[in-house]
Formats: C-alpha cells, sequence, structure tokens
C-alpha cells in the first residue's frame, strides 16, 4: 500500500476542534521497521540463522519514539549438547511466501503469505513486550497484524501436531495488554473464520502506556501448552508523539 509510512517518519495531522485546546494540534509516528538497523536484523536462514540462534539477545529501537524491542536468545542442553535457541521475542522480516501448504513449517517462520506493500515488518514469537525506552507513556493509536505463513497454514490445514481451526468453537487469540493493565482481543481464528490478510487494530481505549505485551491462548491445548503456533506478524505501529 503505498500510503505507509517508513519508521522513523512524523506526520503533523491537523484537526478542526470547536474549542480551543491542547489537542488541537494532534501529531503522531509510524513504526514501520523499514529503517537500516531494522533491515540488518533480519536473519538469513529463518531458522536457525546467526542472529536469532546466535545464543545472545538482540535489541532493535525507533529513534523517533524511543519504541524498542528485540530478541531472546539463550543456550539450551539437550543429552550434554549445547544448543543456541531463540527463546521468544520479536524478529525482523522482509520474507513473503504464500505457498502455505507446503511451507507452513519453522524453517518459514519469519514469512507472511502476503506483502502490506513494506520492506520489512516484526514477527512476535510466543510472548514479547516492547516498550519506550524513555519510560514515558505514549498513546499506541493502532498496529496492523497478519498471520505468519507458518501460522496460517497450520490453521487453514494442521499439520499432525497441531490441530486445523476450521470448526465451531475453535480459536486462536492474540492479546495485546499495555503497562497500565488494560488490554484487548484480537481472534486470528474463530468458529471456523481464518484471518488471512493484514488487519488494522485499533488501540486508542488501551490509553497511554509505556509498553505492550504480546500473548497468545487458544482451544488446542496439550500437555506443553498450545498447539498451535504461537507467531503473528505485526507492523506500521502508529504512536501518538505528544506525550
Amino acid at each position: 500500500m503505498a500510503f505507509l509510512l517508513m519508521a522513523g517518519t512524523t506526520l503533523s495531522v491537523f484537526t478542526s476542534c470547536e474549542e480551543e485546546n491542547d489537542d488541537k494540534f494532534k501529531s503522531y509516528s509510524v513504526v514501520g521497521f523499514e529503517e537500516e538497523n531494522f533491515t540488518n536484523l533480519i536473519d538469513d536462514p529463518q531458522y536457525n540463522g546467526p542472529i536469532l540462534y546466535g545464543g545472545t539477545d538482540t535489541q532493535w529501537s525507533d529513534q523517533p519514539t524511543t519504541l524498542s524491542g528485540g530478541t531472546k536468545g539463550s543456550v539450551t542442553n539437550y543429552e550434554n549438547f549445547s544448543y543456541n535457541v531463540w527463546d521468544n521475542g520479536i524478529a525482523i522480516s522482509n520474507y513473503i511466501d504464500a505457498d502455505i501448504e507446503n511451507h507452513a513449517d519453522f524453517n518459514h517462520q519469519l514469512a507472511v503469505p502476503v506483502s502490506n506493500g513494506s520492506k520489512n515488518f516484526g514477527v512476535v514469537w510466543t510472548e514479547a513486550t516492547i516498550n519506550f525506552a524513555d519510560n514515558k507513556a505514549r498513546q499506541i493509536n493502532s498496529i496492523s497484524i497478519c498471520p505468519t505463513t507458518y501460522l496460517l497454514g497450520v490453521m487453514q490445514n494442521g499439520n499432525g501436531f497441531a490441530k486445523a481451526l476450521t470448526e465451531k468453537d475453535d480459536f486462536f487469540t492474540l492479546t495485546l495488554t499495555a503497562g497500565n493493565g488494560k488490554s484487548i482481543n484480537v481472534d486470528l481464528a474463530r468458529d471456523g473464520q481464518i484471518q488471512t490478510q493484514w488487519k488494522n487494530v485499533s488501540l486508542s481505549q488501551l490509553g497511554k502506556t509505556t509498553s505492550l505485551t504480546f500473548s497468545f491462548s487458544g482451544s488446542d491445548n496439550g500437555a506443553w501448552g498450545l498447539n498451535t503456533p504461537k507467531y503473528v506478524a505485526i507492523d506500521n505501529i502508529n504512536v501518538s508523539t505528544g506525550l
């Protein structure tokens, strides 16, 4: 989409008000993960690459808003062998892969099935938090969300471990929780209806916050928790710049 703003771009929007007040001129910045510091964090290959599986944490930050996040890496020992793993967090990606029938697996974990016109986007895995590094509370107005290729393929077809979410009472939900305790739920699947495209979600009801946490819940659970892959892509985080 041609109108999407790149990370670090601040756009002033002028609105008319019947009464004079401090909100007469509103401004916002859109975090779109487009700048070079984000692009440099895109891993290759998508699974077991040097950035996400290097055994260390990786951080990113948007300069105009100070909105920051990253990925957590660690070393795990399986039967006396050490493995670097991606524990959780938000990775940067630019992979587009519409082959949800053949590529709905962890080897394609950073891909989305459809482009939204941006060069880059973020991929949330497991539970992740973004925060304003200067610790100043801001209004996050909206965010764009899309199932990843991996997630969408599993929700539509299953994968032998996780079931398809195509029946009544099936659901897979992303919960966004602000640091002030307010939260909203976004259903990526519900009663057989599955989100397949990018969707803009309003977060205005959350109010001002210093952080935003992503977490998942669903109807397909096993001994180790959710069977459905806990992934979602995010982009174009609209943040009010007036404090």
